[in-house]
């Protein structure tokens, strides 16, 4: 990537004294806080998660889908709409997951060259993160085994991740990594 001279990248690191809340049910939580849009991939998580069963998945925003995602969570009760949240409560909703998304487009540029805040907030809450390869953020997420990444808007490999998320994650240190 070009970037011109004098430029400084600051990533958005959340402050690291957020509470990490257990999930002391063990439930399956999926979460995505942020702008609800097409080039995020959520429709194709809606659809994963609409599949296994065994999961829930928590969406807080607004943007573009969030009319549809309100839709779709009165039809399931395993899609959980929260509106629009004060940025601090992140972490106490965050904290309570069991895995965080964020999957972006990489057809898109600023997609491709963005280190999301999601991965601050995923490494302070020590969260496994679910990112899209072809972007930044997910070759950070391999680079440091701090999750999964996906092919771009792949919903079966989002499957075989909640499939497989509790065997793998009892043998991956994530919150160690991140």
């Amino acid at each position: 990537a070009f970037f011109p001279f004098g430029t400084k990248i600051i990533e958005n690191i959340p402050d690291s004294n957020w509470p990490r809340t257990p999930n002391l049910n063990e439930e399956n939580i999926l979460v995505y806080i942020g702008t609800l849009q097409s080039d995020r991939f959520l429709e194709e998580a809606m659809n994963a998660v609409e599949l296994e069963q065994s999961w829930t998945f928590w969406l807080a925003g607004q943007g573009p889908l969030s009319d549809q995602i309100a839709r779709r969570s009165k039809l399931n009760k395993r899609i959980v709409f929260l509106g629009e949240i004060p940025h601090h409560n992140v972490p106490e909703i965050a904290g309570k997951s069991s895995l965080m998304l964020a999957t972006y487009d990489p057809s898109l540029l600023n997609n491709r060259l963005t280190a999301s805040n999601k991965l601050g907030e995923a490494a302070v809450l020590g969260l496994p993160i679910i990112a899209t390869r072809g972007t930044k953020l997910g070759e950070q997420v391999a680079k440091f085994n701090m999750g999964f990444v996906v092919n771009p808007g792949d919903s079966f490999e989002i499957i075989k991740i909640l499939r497989s998320f509790r065997e793998v994650s009892a043998q991956t240190d994530f919150q160690k990594n991140a």
